[in-house]
């Protein structure tokens, strides 16, 4: 399997997990290399355990936590749009569960006339993801724009 293929399988768990899930957060933090080398994810606790690490690495709390989604985000992509769109209430006849829908776009500077401009060109990428929870459309994205070529 080619780390691209990871990142997207990633980015697919993420938008249909159900709520945090600490072994995903640790998956992400090994797919990304963040973890240092020959380590594994405990399928218990989500934690990055072996290698050359002395204690377990506890993984940011990706899946629950914009914060820590944000910081995937990766060098010269922006957030283009963000929707947090609530569940219905019980009582509607059409319910609905709670989704976000989150769209990245990739930056670059160019030269215009006599200056440098900073922007957004259809070259410069484009990624979307939708999850149930705005931290998860965020990982799913970024980790969609990560396998374009993008470093976090």
């Amino acid at each position: 399997m080619s780390e691209t293929m990871g990142l997207l399988e990633l980015a697919e768990r993420c938008e249909i997990v159900s709520g945090p899930d600490r072994v995903l957060d640790g998956e992400i933090c090994l797919a990304l290399g963040l973890a240092g080398g020959n380590v594994r994810v405990d399928q218990r606790t989500g934690w990055v355990v072996g290698g050359n690490t002395p204690l377990p690495a506890n993984p940011l709390e990706y899946t629950s936590s914009i914060d820590a989604a944000m910081t995937l985000i990766p060098d010269g992509w922006a957030v283009e749009a963000l929707t947090v769109w609530p569940a219905s209430p019980d009582h509607v006849n059409t319910p609905s569960p709670a989704h976000s829908r989150v769209a990245l776009i990739g930056t670059s500077t160019e030269r215009w006339r006599s200056g440098l401009v900073w922007g957004h060109g259809g070259k410069d990428g484009r990624s979307e993801a939708q999850a149930s929870t705005p931290a998860r459309a965020i990982i799913a994205a970024s980790l969609r724009a990560l396998s374009k070529g993008s470093d976090v």
